[in-house]
């Protein structure tokens, strides 16, 4: 899925660019639950629900479509040097994984 990560190859090289969105995401719905629970009066509560319904759900279909993502990027770290840069809150200078195409055959055999 483009919301989380962007995958591209090179003739040597894949890379994966990981999104920080869904982090901005769920420190929103974190930031909007103190806010309810510090002011009750604002009348917060129906709102809080939808959205934790929304943020569950959008974790459960994250944790699903990085699975294949997360499984290629660990068995690429098992067999040899990949290189990491950038930062996993920055969308600017967004987390990225150069996994060279070697190892990547490598992890397969």
């Amino acid at each position: 899925m483009k919301i989380f990560y962007e995958r591209t190859e090179t003739e040597d090289n894949v890379i994966l660019v990981f999104k920080p969105y869904y982090l901005y995401m769920l420190f929103g719905a974190l930031a909007l639950e103190v806010i309810k629970n510090q002011f009750l009066s604002l009348g917060l509560q129906s709102i809080s629900g939808v959205i934790w319904f929304f943020v569950f759900t959008l974790i459960v279909v994250r944790f699903i479509s990085m699975r294949k993502i997360n499984s290629e990027l660990s068995k690429a770290m098992k067999v040899g040097d990949i290189s990491l840069s950038g930062s996993k809150f920055n969308p600017k200078n967004p987390l990225t994984a150069t996994i060279p195409k070697s190892l990547i055959h490598q992890a397969n055999d």
